[in-house]
């Protein structure tokens, strides 16, 4: 009986030995998607080595979400005045980081989630690409998927600006394949992008 106890002590100081070298917790899991919209459902079933094989994620080292307020100053006969931004932040051609409210770097658990949005659910037709829409008037973005090359790096190879208000998505530079956008993914973005730590633009 002695035995077994010294045993069962043996066991329990090495297994929490053995948890404390494991270093920090893993990041809670994100949100588990469900819908109740028939007409958006998980018609796809990508895995995630299957997700990252298309672009740009597949040629991405870095992956940041930002957002941006949707209005900018401009000067009007000498009147500093407000007027709609229109797209993420530019200076000089380039992605002006001082204009970002929020960044937040991705980690492998947030990019699984992200693309499992974008490249599993769907209307359940066969086509790609992002749905037209005729009320894209009031496309003012306040959100942004950035994509780099390197890790270093501080102007993207390519973005996705994001205007949940409107439900739109642009991509550039170019049209990328990102499956038909039904109504239930800029539900799933916006909850997304909350826990991630986002948190302006989102509740309107």
């Amino acid at each position: 009986m002695r035995l077994l106890i010294f045993l069962f002590a043996i066991v329990l100081v090495y297994g929490c030995g053995l948890s404390k070298r494991q270093g920090p917790p893993l990041p809670p899991p994100m949100l588990e998607i469900t819908v109740n919209n028939s007409e958006c459902d998980q018609y796809s079933d990508y895995s995630l080595e299957e997700r990252l094989r298309f672009r740009p994620f597949r040629n991405a080292r870095k992956i940041e979400l930002v957002s941006f307020d949707d209005e900018m100053e401009v000067m009007l006969d000498s009147v500093l005045i407000k007027e709609p931004r229109g797209s993420v932040p530019k200076k000089g051609g380039k992605i002006d980081r001082t204009q970002l409210k929020e960044i937040r770097l991705l980690n492998p658990v947030q990019i699984d989630s992200l693309t499992n949005i974008f490249f599993n659910f769907d209307y359940g037709r066969a086509e790609n690409g992002i749905i037209s829409r005729a009320d894209v008037a009031c496309y003012e973005p306040r959100h942004a998927i950035l994509f780099f090359k390197k890790d270093v790096d501080t102007e993207p190879f390519a973005y996705f600006e994001v205007c949940l208000a409107c439900r739109y998505v642009l991509t550039f530079p170019k049209q990328y394949k990102l499956g038909n956008f039904c109504e239930g993914k800029y539900d799933f973005l916006r909850a997304f992008f909350r826990q991630t730590g986002i948190t302006y633009g989102l509740d309107n």
